[in-house]
């Protein structure tokens, strides 16, 4: 089934002004039985306490105490209609809706482009109906404006407390109106005020990344929170990037039902994972568009106001009450690459000379309990904290603050003015005390809840212009098209500067042993040929080896078998490795697109690189400061540990370089391995080159 590409209406600050706030409305579809979606969106009009005026169209049975009009003549000021009528009938109401000037509709009737060819032919008629108007859906379940006091859509959710709500300045559109609802319910509960709620539907005219890029133009809207499925409108995609970009503000985007499509010929396990879609993510400023993997990091990460950026390895100073809980803040941030360092002795001091009753003036700094709780004691203390160039962020962890409320407002309102990123978790908080200062995005509720902020934040390369590419070796600038194996690659790779794993390559049985020789045992054996890409899958590698003898008998049986499977084979050889330990595994490629150029894919190693995962990242080449601090975040959360900048930032020049060899089509460094101190060291790789590319 193809659903339909939305067709981009005009870009109109009245019409969209009467969407968010309209005069009066019209429901297309009304009825009096209980239960049915024609009844309980009056109920939920009512609920906001919507002060415009709502006229029934032609209403299919009595409406006692409403308002009902035969047709949407202009002098109603009709600004939006609400249709769930049936999808034949919508095409009419649109029809008339159009003439009659209303400046949207939102359409929830279904049997439209998601149905089939039928549908999608009868949402092509839609459109056309509406000329110029805007349509939110078909097949949607509506909206809600809290400043208009306005829901249209129904559930318990949107009529619960819906009078008392106050806008706040997020807004939340989602291609799915259950799960819109429920993240905008989550984001409430943790204390964020909202705006709008727009789901999108089939997007006959109106696609979920062009309007979001609407409302993020809105002076009252800071954040736009989106839920997508599928980007049928890719330009409008990057439009929204480049919205927030320019503005200063942030889109956190929960992305799911990614898919493999794409046409690539998975010959790389980077080709497997490189499809339109995840490439087009990479298209977006990380700063100011932050995608999340669930609805945990969604909610931080739209509870954060100022886009906090970390340095690669950022080391955060934290000021507990409790001892136990700084070493649980520790042990928490430690998986994702953030320490917890010892302070400096000239920091410490400074701790001491403000607060002479410390019980410690180490990282963690424990309060003790004959701390003064005071707005000044504390902040002289992140204050000092924030300066010491040591570090660079600060936590501050306190349980029952609910005691000195205005204490503690008054500290998380200083935490916005550090130079330096500041947050307070706040162990056990109220709810509703949460919401009094959740709009400072200071205010973490638990420690879990931190470490999931932290990683929704970007993280900063230490450059600050794009990194340049290694030129490539003299013996890669005229390959033939085809693929180019681990035994050709080697040494090039050397003299571009990568640590690769000793290797030695048998051509045969009887220089099995020399190559021995020249690698140090443990040994892994492997098969390389350009008729075997994924050797490891066919029983063609053997790890482990350590006795000379036993280790040339399993390479001649290597061989053999390889020539039985691959008798047309003529390169077929053997790669005699020193074996490192497998430790923490990355994979570095390279994929050229022909609609979107050149791209690096940093992410999980070994056989995970075939895989989706949220921790991989692809970065356009040439490589920007926001591409490399995107590699770098992703490789951080693969690993979990500090990596070398320079020996990362070289392998990522290396791999852009190779992007520059003639017919370049697809590169592989699989696994890179990563050691305790952070160094990288290749262990496997192949170049795949195309004779159509000039």
């Amino acid at each position: 089934m193809t659903i339909a590409v939305p067709r981009p209406p005009k870009t109109d600050t009245d019409r969209l002004e009467r969407l968010l706030h309209p005069r009066n409305v019209a429901i297309a579809g009304y009825s009096s039985k209980p239960g049915r979606w024609g009844n309980r969106i009056i109920g939920s009009i009512d609920a906001a306490g919507y002060e415009g005026r709502t006229y029934l169209l032609r209403p299919r049975s009595e409406a006692p105490g409403l308002l009902a009009t035969d047709s949407l003549s202009p002098g109603l000021e009709i600004d939006v209609v609400y249709v769930i009528v049936p999808a034949r009938d919508a095409v009419e109401v649109i029809a008339e809706a159009n003439a009659a000037g209303v400046a949207a509709a939102v359409v929830v009737s279904s049997g439209f482009a998601e149905v089939g060819e039928e549908g999608q032919r009868l949402q092509e008629r839609l459109v056309e109906a509406a000329g110029e108007m805007w349509i939110l859906g078909p097949n949607c379940l509506g909206m809600a404006s809290v400043p208009a006091r306005l829901n249209l859509s129904t559930g318990s959710f949107l009529e619960r407390g819906a009078a008392s709500r106050v806008p706040g300045p997020v807004a939340v559109v989602s291609q799915s109106g259950a799960v819109g609802m429920w993240l905008t319910c989550l984001i409430e509960e943790r204390g964020i005020r909202w705006s709008y709620l727009f789901n999108t539907g089939n997007e006959a005219t109106i696609s979920a990344p062009w309007f979001a890029a609407r409302l993020l133009e809105r002076p009252e809207i800071e954040t736009v929170v989106l839920y997508l499925e599928s980007v049928r409108d890719p330009q409008a995609f990057q439009e929204l990037g480049r919205t927030a970009q320019r503005l200063g503000k942030r889109v956190v985007v929960l992305r799911v039902g990614v898919s493999a499509d794409g046409g690539r010929a998975a010959v790389s396990h980077t080709a497997a994972v490189a499809t339109d879609d995840f490439l087009l993510r990479s298209l977006v400023p990380s700063r100011h568009v932050v995608f999340v993997r669930d609805e945990n990091e969604l909610v931080e990460a739209a509870h954060l106001q100022r886009v906090d950026i970390l340095p690669i390895s950022p080391r955060i100073g934290v000021v507990s009450v409790s001892g136990g809980a700084g070493a649980m803040i520790a042990d928490q941030l430690a998986p994702i690459g953030v320490s917890v360092p010892p302070l400096a002795e000239a920091t410490r001091a400074r701790l001491l000379e403000l607060q002479p009753r410390l019980a410690s003036v180490a990282n963690p700094v424990d309060l003790g309990g004959d701390f003064p709780v005071t707005a000044e004691a504390i902040i002289g203390l992140l204050r000092e904290l924030a300066a010491a160039d040591e570090l660079d962020a600060v936590v501050f962890y306190y349980v029952h603050a609910e005691f000195h409320r205005e204490v503690f407002a008054a500290v998380a309102r200083e935490m916005a003015n550090l130079p330096k990123p500041a947050w307070m978790v706040w162990a056990g908080a109220p709810s509703d005390d949460l919401r009094l200062i959740a709009p400072l995005g200071r205010v973490i509720p638990g420690i879990v809840a931190l470490r999931e902020m932290i990683e929704t934040l970007p993280r900063r390369a230490a450059v600050t212009a794009e990194l340049h590419p290694v030129a490539p070796a003299d013996s890669l600038s005229s390959l033939d098209p085809g693929t180019t194996t681990e035994a050709m690659l080697v040494e090039p790779l050397r003299s571009m500067g990568v640590r690769y794993a000793q290797t030695a390559v048998a051509s045969a049985e009887y220089e099995i042993l020399g190559a021995l020789d020249r690698v140090e045992a443990p040994w892994v054996l492997k098969i390389d040929s350009t008729a075997v890409p994924h050797r490891a899958k066919l029983g063609l590698v053997e790890l482990g080896l350590t006795d000379g003898s036993a280790a040339a008998i399993v390479g001649s049986r290597l061989l053999t078998r390889a020539r039985e499977l691959f008798p047309a084979a003529g390169d077929i050889r053997l790669v005699v490795q020193h074996q490192l330990e497998a430790g923490r595994q990355l994979s570095v490629g390279a994929i050229h697109d022909p609609a979107l150029g050149d791209f690096l894919v940093v992410g999980p190693g070994g056989g995970a690189a075939e895989q989706s995962d949220p921790r991989r990242a692809a970065v356009p080449v040439p490589i920007t400061e926001e591409g490399l601090a995107a590699a770098f975040t992703a490789a951080l959360r693969t690993v979990g540990t500090p990596i070398s900048e320079p020996e990362f930032e070289r392998v990522l020049q290396v791999a852009a370089g190779l992007t520059t060899v003639p017919g370049f089509a697809e590169l592989d460094l699989n696994p890179v391995l990563v050691s305790e101190s952070g160094e990288l060291t290749a262990v496997d790789s192949l170049l795949i080159t195309t004779g159509d590319r000039d």
